[in-house]
């Protein structure tokens, strides 16, 4: 209940496609809008890690560390389930 109340608070960002522009658009273009949101937020978690270590923050080389084990995750559970934004990059780039 409280996590629902938190979550409920934060902005999340959503892409609004059109059937038809959707139909229209090079595989490399369906491809990348899957992969952006995934890949911006596995970038951007990396980032900080490395950022917090870089300025010699408390915990910054253990924050980095669990940022790159967090992105490997990040990366693959979406590769493998197929509803997930990077197989659906893949089908896109396979012409499915």
């Amino acid at each position: 209940p409280r996590m629902r109340a938190v979550m409920s608070r934060i902005p999340m960002f959503t892409v609004m496609t059109e059937k038809e522009s959707l139909a229209q658009a090079k595989p490399l273009a369906k491809a990348l809008m899957f992969a952006a949101g995934e890949t911006a937020t596995i970038v951007c978690l990396v980032l900080t890690g490395l950022y917090a270590w870089a300025i010699q923050l408390p915990g910054g080389v253990i924050w980095f560390i669990i940022a790159v084990l967090m992105s490997l995750s990040a990366v693959t559970a979406p590769a493998k389930m197929p509803k997930g934004d990077y197989a659906k990059a893949i089908k896109a780039l396979r012409g499915k």
